[in-house]
C-alpha cells in the first residue's frame, strides 16, 4: 500500500457519492476539488496541500481526509496504485460527527475513472 503515498502516475476512482457531492458544491470549490486530483494523479496523496490525514476512529488505515480548502475535505481510499476518490464535502458538518459512516461501502455502482474534470 505504501507504493501509492507520494509517488505520480495513480489511478484515481470516483464513486456515485463523490460525482454528487462534487456536483452541489460552488464553481469555485469544483476547481479546486479539479486542482486536489491533478496534484493526487501527478504527486500521490502525500504532498503539499492535500494534508493527508488518517480518518480518527476508523481502524480501516486505507481511509484518508484530503484537504480541498480550510473547510472542504476529500474522503479516500488508497489500495496499492490506486485511489478512490467516495465523498466531498464540509469536514465539520459532513465528516466529523460520525466517522463511522466513512468507511461505508460505496453506493452499487463500479468506481469511475478517466475523468478529467469534475465540471459539468
Amino acid at each position: 500500500m505504501t507504493s501509492a503515498f507520494g509517488t505520480a502516475g495513480l489511478e484515481v476512482h470516483y464513486t456515485r457519492r463523490f460525482l454528487d457531492d462534487a456536483r452541489q458544491l460552488p464553481e469555485v470549490l469544483v476547481r479546486k476539488v479539479d486542482e486536489a486530483v491533478i496534484k493526487i494523479r501527478s504527486q500521490g496523496i502525500y504532498q503539499s496541500g492535500l494534508l493527508a490525514e488518517k480518518v480518527h476512529g476508523n481502524p480501516d488505515g486505507r481511509f484518508r481526509f484530503l484537504r480541498v480548502d480550510l473547510q472542504y475535505r476529500m474522503v479516500a481510499a488508497a489500495e496499492g496504485r490506486d485511489i478512490l476518490l467516495m465523498k466531498v464535502g464540509n469536514h465539520v458538518a459532513d465528516f466529523r460527527k460520525s466517522p463511522d459512516s466513512i468507511s461505508e461501502t460505496p453506493q452499487a455502482d463500479e468506481p469511475r475513472k478517466g475523468r478529467t474534470s469534475l465540471a459539468a
